[in-house]
């Protein structure tokens, strides 16, 4: 079974109907993957759920709970597991040596050669680092998909649109 790293846009693609991507991310949970999320996608899960509540079609009974609920309810239903890996590392900077998660260090170390935002370096720092265990990369994120060849040079792992894997 193919290990599939799960990028955000993907998870919520999957409960809001007027993503336009919708369909294509039903189709892509219904298969039969072993779906990874990271720290990251969780602490994103909760910021954008709690912005997009109202816009999102989840089962009966979940619209008027709290985030907490809502981000259990999606990684139960759509079998997310969640893997984390903490590294700490130094880095110099101006002559001092700081200590910070290795993701932060990855980040900074391949955000010059592939010039994304923030969260979405981050997410390619912890595919990095589970890279040995991952078969994709999947997203929605037009920037990302822009640099996939980039991407999979640097991190070895192939970058996916959820309907390249349906």
């Amino acid at each position: 079974m193919a290990v599939v790293y799960v990028d955000t846009s993907v998870v919520i693609a999957k409960y809001k109907p007027g993503d336009l991507l919708y369909r294509d991310a039903n189709r892509f949970f219904e298969r039969d993957y072993d779906f990874v999320i990271s720290p990251i996608t969780l602490m994103e899960l909760y910021s954008v759920l709690a912005r997009i509540r109202p816009f999102l079609r989840l089962e009966k009974g979940l619209g008027n709970t709290n985030v907490d609920t809502i981000v259990a309810f999606i990684i139960h239903d759509l079998k997310l597991r969640l893997v984390a890996r903490s590294f700490m590392t130094k880095l110099q900077v101006f002559g001092a040596k700081i200590r910070l998660p290795l993701e932060y260090h990855l980040a900074i170390k391949f955000s010059e050669r592939l010039q994304l935002k923030t969260l979405d370096m981050l997410h390619i720092a912890y595919v990095y680092m589970l890279r040995d265990m991952l078969n994709y990369f999947v997203t929605c994120d037009d920037d990302i998909l822009k640099a996939r060849n980039t991407i999979e040079q640097q991190i070895g792992v192939k970058v996916r649109r959820p309907s390249e894997l349906i």
